[in-house]
């Protein structure tokens, strides 16, 4: 279903409950009422007014974009994305109840995170651009392997060597 630049402001109520694909971006809603709950390829809702993801799918395949829109939370994302996580350019302060497990890169940059907690198990992260201003715990809230991490762009003045106890195979940026 593609419902791309078409000026909406809320979803059709017609909408099937599985499709392949499920693309809403570049409007303005403000709600995912009405939302297909199982999408078998990626999920796209970004370039909106959304405040909540609340009413989005159940199960979504492949990659979740959720980004450029005004959330502060990522709370009722189906609990493991396949592919990508994207929640970037929000207003989002913490990713406590958000997925639990993301096949590849969760990008949650430009947002107002002051801590990673909640953060999914993932091979890359790029949380560039937030308010991180500590690493206090950064290697028990990341316990698991990390390809990348990017954290340029925080205002990260101490517990940096939380970074030296973690398990990174690629570049700490």
């Amino acid at each position: 279903i593609w419902l791309n630049r078409s000026q909406l402001r809320a979803l059709p109520t017609d909408l099937p409950d599985k499709v392949s694909e499920f693309e809403c971006e570049y409007n303005r809603l403000t709600s995912l009422k009405g939302c297909s709950e199982y999408m078998f390829g990626s999920f796209d809702c970004q370039q909106n007014q959304l405040t909540s993801l609340l009413h989005g799918p159940k199960y979504v395949a492949k990659s979740y974009i959720c980004s450029h829109n005004k959330l502060t939370d990522v709370l009722y994302v189906q609990e493991q994305v396949e592919f990508n996580f994207s929640c970037h350019h929000n207003k989002i302060t913490t990713l406590v109840g958000g997925p639990k497990r993301v096949g590849y890169t969760y990008s949650c940059q430009d947002n107002k995170l002051t801590s990673l907690e909640g953060i999914a198990i993932c091979q890359s992260i790029d949380a560039s651009n937030n308010l991180l201003s500590n690493l206090h715990d950064i290697h028990n809230i990341l316990t698991f392997p990390i390809a990348n991490i990017d954290l340029s762009g925080n205002p990260i003045k101490s517990h940096i060597l939380g970074l030296l106890m973690m398990r990174i195979t690629g570049q700490i940026i």
